[in-house]
């Protein structure tokens, strides 16, 4: 059976019908906010999903649009379910804007894409591991909020384990298997757990040898999220943070960038075998 769509994808599919209905009606952006009076940007945000949909706000557009009433009621259904939160959304979870709203797409993917410039991924990190690079990456990071989230970087990757998993395609480049986030002994352990993870039938690792030279992977990171009945996204970290493109022409860059990078990446046995190598040498040092 397939799983019932969660609240972030419930969401992007009602901003979708949004959008659709506006241009079905031939009417601008502008015009909308006019006859709402409203501002053009929170019309902008309404159609993206930047920022949560109001079911009076909905039930305004619908009306402008004149939508029948058993589709009107349909919509506005979906819109309040999608206002039940997940346990990232939950009072106390303390993280940050742009990583719970990840976690939800994340929730409810069919196909994760992550090309990895500088780590491991972090669907596939231990909790050392991910508590190092953490508290690497943001000094400023203390505990409690650094246990929050390293608990939550491991609470995240339940989602491979469920009776419906996503496919998750991994490409890393080489140099982030060398690096010694928290030294070489986490980095031992680290690695022999991707040998381990990479051996689910849904998980696909690549490894991208550093001998390949230049390529679209050193414009930084990447993950594309595609789904079973909403228009695929790109998460791109920035500056600390993650921005999500959502249009046709940013999603094709994706696409066309990550086929490259899989060609150049080695096979899956490979890269195991690369891994492997990389495990047992750092075991017997550490």
């Amino acid at each position: 059976m397939p799983e019932r769509p969660g609240p972030a994808t419930r969401a992007r599919r009602v901003c979708a019908v949004l959008r659709t209905l506006r241009k079905a009606n031939r009417l601008t952006l502008h015009q909308v906010a006019i006859a709402l009076g409203v501002s053009v940007t929170k019309v902008q945000r309404m159609e993206t999903g930047r920022r949560g949909l109001h079911v009076d706000d909905v039930n305004a557009l619908l009306t402008l649009y004149q939508v029948p009433a058993q589709q009107r009621a349909e919509l506005l259904a979906q819109v309040g379910a999608a206002a039940n939160p997940g346990w990232w959304q939950a009072p106390g979870s303390r993280l940050p804007a742009d990583l719970r709203q990840l976690i939800g797409l994340e929730d409810e993917a069919a196909v994760v894409r992550d090309y990895e410039l500088a780590m491991v991924p972090s669907l596939l990190q231990t909790a050392e591991y991910a508590r190092s690079a953490l508290g690497g990456m943001d000094h400023r990071l203390h505990e409690p909020d650094l246990g929050r989230q390293v608990a939550a970087t491991m609470t995240r990757q339940m989602v491979l384990a469920r009776p419906t998993p996503p496919n998750l395609h991994c490409v890393v480049e080489e140099s982030a298997l060398q690096r010694p986030i928290g030294g070489p002994g986490v980095l031992a352990r680290q690695l022999q757990a991707l040998c381990v993870l990479a051996e689910r039938p849904n998980v696909t690792l690549r490894v991208l040898p550093g001998s390949r030279g230049a390529h679209p992977g050193l414009r930084g990171s990447m993950t594309i999220l595609e789904f079973a009945d909403a228009p695929t996204l790109v998460c791109v970290p920035t500056a600390g943070t993650h921005t999500f493109l959502q249009t046709a022409a940013e999603v094709d860059r994706a696409r066309e960038a990550w086929a490259v990078l899989e060609h150049l990446a080695l096979p899956p046995a490979e890269s195991a075998h690369l891994l492997g190598g990389y495990a047992g040498e750092l075991a017997r040092a550490s």
